[in-house]
C-alpha cells in the first residue's frame, strides 16, 4: 500500500541511484571491459583559416582516459568497394556508467552539444571515430547509462592523427 502522508521510506531516488551505480561498478570489475578515450584538443590544434583543415602537427589529442565499460560490442563491417578497392570497417558500441563517464571529465552538455565529433577511442589496438554518444538509461530524470558508438578508422584516415601513427599499419578487423 502507498503512503498518503509526506514521510518517505529509505528508497529515495538518490538512494536507488547510488545503489545502481554500486551494482554497475561491481559488474564492471568482474565482467567489464576498458577502452582508451582520447578527447580532441581544440586549443592545441592549428587550423587553416581558408580550408578549415588541420595544419602543422596535425590533430592533437589530450592524454587518454581509461573508461571502464559495462560492455563493449564489436560489429564487424561488411566488405565495401570504393576507388581504392575493397574496404572493411567495424563498428563498436561501449556501454558506460554515467558516473564513470562524468568522473572522467565529460559532462552531459558534451553529449547534447556533440563535442565528441573529433574524439577517438582505442580498443584492442584499433582506432575508432566517435559517431554518437547518448545517455540511455534514466532514473527519475537522472542519467544512469551512456552509450558510445564508433566506427573503425582506415589506415589512410589516420594520416593527420600523429598520435595514432603506430596504429596505421595494423590490419582492419
Amino acid at each position: 500500500m502507498a503512503r498518503i502522508d509526506s514521510h518517505q521510506g529509505r528508497a529515495t531516488a538518490d538512494f536507488e541511484t547510488s545503489r545502481l551505480y554500486s551494482g554497475m561498478e561491481g559488474w564492471q570489475k568482474s565482467f567489464g571491459d576498458t577502452v582508451a578515450y582520447y578527447r580532441f584538443d581544440f586549443a592545441r590544434t592549428a587550423w587553416d583559416d581558408l580550408y578549415d583543415e588541420v595544419t602543422g602537427a596535425g590533430r592533437v589529442y589530450q592524454s587518454p582516459i581509461q573508461l571502464n565499460c559495462q560492455h563493449v560490442t564489436l560489429f564487424p563491417g561488411p566488405q565495401e568497394w570504393d576507388n581504392a578497392g575493397a574496404y572493411k570497417s567495424a563498428a563498436l558500441r561501449a556501454i558506460v556508467s554515467y558516473e564513470v563517464y562524468t568522473q572522467s571529465g565529460m559532462v552531459t552538455p558534451d553529449i547534447h552539444m556533440q563535442r565528441y565529433d573529433f574524439d577517438r577511442l582505442v580498443y584492442k589496438d584499433h582506432v575508432y571515430r566517435i559517431t554518437q554518444v547518448n545517455d540511455e538509461g534514466q532514473l527519475q530524470e537522472r542519467p544512469t547509462v551512456v552509450s558510445i558508438d564508433a566506427l573503425q578508422l582506415r589506415n589512410d584516415e589516420l594520416v593527420e592523427d600523429v598520435q595514432f601513427a603506430d596504429y596505421a599499419n595494423r590490419p582492419i578487423l
